[in-house]
């Protein structure tokens, strides 16, 4: 079971309905203590500032929520694939974006002529992105090739401080 002081969240990646249907995921990651953002957001309190979680899913339904492009609140985005750039420029105060999918390349060089195929904007790491910020994360596993071939796998460990304003 993951525990977190302000909980654990994630979204729904292009994988993760390949052996289940939504509904069947969602319940299973909450059976572990992981709460699922489906195109939904979520305020959280934090060290004396409030902002919010933004979670969509692979298909980049923002439309669905409810949310004002100038929310006051300072805003972090969970997408699953680094091509959802787009949606910071409707979420003027997002500041950071995090998201996954490529595995940092797995296979390279021809992972990366893949992802580039696929409009994949970033591989892994931390990159600036006009007043925003985007980390990629290569993640821990491996898709298809049950391998990695120049590229190492990550558990990132994101600290959220009371440094976030609403600057930029």
């Amino acid at each position: 079971m993951l525990r977190a002081k302000n909980g654990v969240y994630a979204v729904i990646g292009n994988r993760d309905l390949c052996c289940n249907d939504e509904e069947t995921f969602i319940l299973a990651m909450k059976s572990i203590g992981i709460k699922v953002l489906n195109n939904e957001v979520h305020s959280i309190y934090h060290e004396n500032h409030l902002f919010d979680l933004i979670g969509v899913n692979d298909s980049n339904h923002i439309d669905s929520l409810s949310l004002s492009k100038n929310s006051k609140n300072i805003s972090i985005l969970l997408a699953h694939q680094p091509k959802s750039i787009s949606l910071l420029e409707r979420l003027t105060n997002t500041k950071i974006m995090l998201c996954g999918h490529t595995h940092g390349g797995q296979v390279l060089p021809f992972g990366a002529i893949m992802l580039k195929r696929q409009e994949q904007p970033y591989l892994s790491g931390l990159h600036k992105y006009k007043s925003s910020n985007i980390y990629v994360s290569s993640g821990a596993g491996h898709t298809i090739i049950p391998w990695r071939f120049l590229t190492k796998g990550e558990i990132t460990n994101l600290v959220i401080n009371n440094r976030i304003s609403n600057s930029s």
